[in-house]
């Protein structure tokens, strides 16, 4: 019985080291997998809150550098850079607000 739960413990362990891999790349295709995994640990708050934190950090890090991508070279359909229309105040804030409303 002893052994199981030694066993189980190791499954936990690996399971929490590979959603935390997983979160770190944002846009991986194994995401589909983490809700899965988080429910798993969900039981496990010291593991889950690290894994969530993980995940914010990842997140707030992409959007961070895809803003300044946007206002800085433009969007990835050839939209001019957002700092070109800096001169007309709002469209320069309504551009930033429909891409944060987008990118949420």
């Amino acid at each position: 019985m002893e052994t199981i739960g030694l066993q189980q413990e190791a499954a936990i362990e690996k399971l929490y080291h590979w959603a935390i891999g997983a979160c770190l790349i944002v846009d991986s295709p194994n995401n589909a997998l983490v809700p899965k995994a988080l429910a798993k640990l969900e039981n496990r708050q010291v593991l889950f809150c690290n894994i969530i934190d993980e995940y914010c950090n990842a997140r707030k890090a992409t959007v961070v550098q895809l803003f300044i991508d946007v206002l800085t070279n433009g969007g990835d359909n050839g939209s001019k850079p957002i700092e070109f229309y800096a001169n007309d105040a709002k469209r320069y804030i309504g551009d930033i607000l429909a891409w944060a409303y987008q990118i949420i």
